[in-house]
């Protein structure tokens, strides 16, 4: 007699990060920003674009943070901060 067990992996959230090059082909848009507004209470933060990399863009972006209070919660962005966006 045998017992097959089979394991999956399995993840809290389901926005657990991927590889940054996964992640840029599969993305839309992907650019450098730097922080030039925050609204700390909405969770929404306003940059400037220094650098596109892939997609058509604008000067600034606007991101919100969609999943406030779940695991996969963006904790802040810091002002006068840049970043890369993907």
């Amino acid at each position: 007699m045998f017992l097959l067990i089979g394991i999956n992996e399995a993840f809290a959230c389901s926005c657990l990060p991927r590889g940054i090059l996964d992640s840029i082909k599969d993305s839309d848009a992907v650019f450098v920003g730097k922080v030039i507004e925050v609204v700390e209470e909405k969770k929404k933060w306003k940059l400037e674009i220094s650098s596109v990399i892939k997609g058509n863009l604008f000067e600034s972006a606007e991101l919100g943070a969609s999943m406030v209070g779940t695991s996969c919660e963006i904790s802040s962005f810091k002002l006068n901060e840049s970043y890369l966006i993907v």
